[in-house]
């Protein structure tokens, strides 16, 4: 079995991901595998298209609208794309990795032990309110309760989800930013020389003085 996959220009100039599933028998196989092919082709195929669909939808999380950012600027948007996108790759290998088994296997422990095999991601720095670690580990155990039939279609429900919750998230921090008012007053130290009020007696020092001046005619 080989499985390639490629990007290559539409006819409308646009990104398309194409991909290709070769399977092959060898001797004694041969004759048998080409009966399983000609009764399964049709779900064998639905399950590339599926497959193609959720890489392309991750490969666009982190593409869109990325403009090769620079190191020392920090991204919000970008940390988020990334870590859906990653979420989304690493839950449906969780969701391949299930499938390999029996149907009466598929159940919701060999999901987890499924997840807990995954060898550990890189994330980007957590946003304000979203820990990108434990946000998978919910995700995964919600995939692991759905019902089996629905798990791969709830990948990508889930992850969209949460990229809706975090842009609304974020969108309410970037308000509170701009309409946030100014200090009315900042007093920082050698600025304000504040000496005249350690004592009382050196407050009406400091008054009497302000009120000679006052009173002092100028020309």
């Amino acid at each position: 079995m080989r499985l390639s996959a490629s990007v290559e220009a539409a006819p409308d100039g646009s990104d398309e991901l194409v991909t290709s599933l070769e399977l092959a028998g060898r001797g004694v196989w041969q004759p048998l595998v080409a009966t399983m092919l000609t009764t399964t082709q049709h779900w064998a195929r639905q399950a590339v298209d599926e497959l193609t669909v959720g890489l392309a939808k991750s490969l666009g999380d982190i593409s869109r609208d990325v403009r090769v950012p620079r190191q020392v600027r920090d991204d919000p948007p970008l940390r988020m794309r990334t870590a859906t996108a990653q979420m989304r790759l690493r839950l449906h290998r969780v969701q391949d990795e299930v499938e390999l088994r029996s149907r009466w296997q598929q159940h919701r422990w060999t999901c987890r032990r499924a997840y807990a095999s995954q060898p550990p991601a890189t994330w980007p720095h957590d946003s304000p309110g979203f820990v990108w670690a434990r946000l998978e580990q919910d995700l995964a155990e919600t995939l692991a309760r759905s019902p089996r039939d629905e798990r791969r279609a709830a990948v990508d429900r889930l992850v969209d989800e949460q990229v809706v919750a975090w842009t609304d998230a974020h969108e309410r921090v970037q308000a509170r930013a701009v309409h946030a008012p100014g200090p009315v007053l900042e007093i920082v130290d050698g600025v304000y020389d504040l000496r005249w009020l350690r004592s009382p007696y050196v407050i009406w020092r400091h008054l009497k003085a302000a009120l000679a001046d006052e009173a002092t005619p100028t020309t």
